[in-house]
């Protein structure tokens, strides 16, 4: 019940005095329970000091929105009605699949706090749009409680943020693949205005906008670490724009993207064409299958070990555990040696009859 420990421990009377809340409810149990806690509201006392928190189940293939949703054979369908069903601080747990349709995009959390996440990470839970909107909409002052974790979200459409917009709010990503969105103004993949979000082990690619084709940033305080950023390109050749506040680029991989625009501290990252700023490399990254969409590292990518580690997060994207004795990879994906072997001449064939086509596979 959310009337657990909101009660008041007292209350001022029209003279001025404090009155004390009953020590003990109906029962004669005492208030509050346990001791030290907030009393609950109306005339029984629960022994847990805060609500206990619901996992609600969301299985685009066999879930059905009319069930509980709070067990993995009663799971809901849609992630609308699981934002519907749930309460504050409660968890949505997405089983693998393609969630689209009405029901799926525009999520808003209406201020309240939850974490989505899904069961088995971003390369199998995907949200497509459809290009009828983003997915998720922050604009009634959600905190950084609020996490989304483990989905890819593409083909996003939006006038400001194509895949996800953020008004005053604060919310944090994770594990996230952002792909195929575009916007009409700003943010192909991310608008933030006013706010304070971060993103971790996060990819941006191939997303479009008139200005800040992966993320456009305004008055914000916005963060990317060990993100993977490629082919974002914006009207304005802004891969990436800050306008205002505070923006920092940390372990990352800039590649074929189009320029970054404005104020941004980037430290640590490999950019292409080069970035004043501590630890910044311009060199190939050595991806695996660019052209379909692997970003992963080759055993000879100089990316290998190049991270900082003083702001090493504990896994990548996949789950696969950062070194925690020697720095960490640049990017989303986090190769098994500490460094990289060596590289592996590639033969490059040329002909009359050829076509050229930039392929940022390496």
């Amino acid at each position: 019940s959310p009337a657990i420990g909101k009660g008041g421990t007292s209350i001022e009377d029209a003279d001025g005095n404090d009155i004390p809340s009953p020590a003990v409810d109906l029962y004669g149990n005492p208030r509050p329970n346990p001791a030290g806690s907030n009393p609950d509201i109306g005339a029984y006392e629960h022994v847990r000091s805060d609500p206990r928190r619901l996992v609600y189940y969301v299985d685009d293939t066999i879930g059905n929105d009319t069930n509980d949703g709070l067990t993995s054979e009663t799971a809901l369908k849609s992630i609308g009605e699981g934002l519907n069903k749930s309460s504050n601080r409660d968890t949505l747990e997405l089983v693998a699949g393609t969630y689209n349709g009405a029901d799926n995009r525009n999520l808003n959390m209406q201020g309240l706090t939850r974490i989505i996440r899904s069961v088995s990470g971003p390369a199998t839970t995907i949200i497509d749009c459809e290009n009828q909107g983003p997915a998720f909409v922050f604009n009634n002052g959600e905190s950084d409680s609020v996490h989304i974790s483990g989905l890819t979200i593409i083909n996003g459409s939006n006038n400001n943020g194509g895949a996800v917009s953020i008004s005053g709010s604060d919310p944090v990503f994770e594990n996230m693949i952002f792909k195929d969105n575009n916007s009409s103004a700003n943010g192909g993949a991310v608008y933030a205005n006013n706010s304070q979000s971060s993103f971790t082990n996060s990819v941006f690619l191939d997303n479009h906008a008139s200005s800040g084709a992966a993320v456009y940033s305004s008055g914000s305080d916005v963060s990317l670490n060990h993100c993977t950023l490629l082919e974002n390109f914006g009207d304005d050749e802004s891969g990436i724009k800050n306008t205002s506040g505070d923006f920092i680029l940390m372990n990352s991989i800039y590649w074929g993207n189009d320029s970054i625009a404005g104020d941004v501290d980037v430290f640590y990252s490999n950019i292409m064409g080069g970035y004043d700023g501590p630890g910044n490399f311009n060199g190939r990254p050595g991806f695996t299958d660019a052209e379909n969409g692997d970003l992963s590292l080759l055993s000879w990518s100089p990316m290998i070990g190049r991270g900082n580690a003083a702001n090493i997060f504990v896994s990548d994207i996949l789950g696969t555990s950062r070194a925690d004795s020697v720095a960490p990879d640049m990017g989303a994906y986090e190769n098994s040696l500490d460094s990289p072997s060596a590289y592996s001449p590639v033969t490059w064939h040329v002909a009359t009859t050829g076509i050229d086509t930039v392929v940022y596979s390496n």
